[in-house]
């Protein structure tokens, strides 16, 4: 494709939260995240602040969806690793999925 115009450009955050929102409301707000709550993880190697200014895919650890681990690059053995929460893990970006 071709580029887009700055004015069309969004923000890594304004990106995230079109994933994060509920497919009927893209944008919204996310829907809040509590135990037992279905949601995505993508568990990155370096803070959000830190990933914002370069996004790579090399910069991601592990990858859950619905609670199971689909994707690892192994160097955390994160196949023996349970879905980390928000509290344990806050280099985390946590995306809620859309009901």
């Amino acid at each position: 494709g071709r580029a887009l115009g700055s004015a069309e450009a969004l923000t890594p955050e304004e990106a995230l939260a079109l994933f994060s929102s509920p497919l009927e409301q893209p944008g919204a707000p996310a829907a809040p995240l509590a135990p037992g709550t279905r949601a995505d993880l993508c568990l990155l190697r370096a803070p959000w602040a830190e990933a914002r200014r370069e996004l790579s895919a090399e910069l991601v650890c592990a990858t859950w969806r619905d609670g199971h681990l689909i994707w690892s690059d192994g160097a955390a053995d994160a196949c023996a690793m349970p879905v980390p929460s928000v509290a344990c893990a806050p280099p985390a970006t946590v995306l809620p999925r859309g009901e």
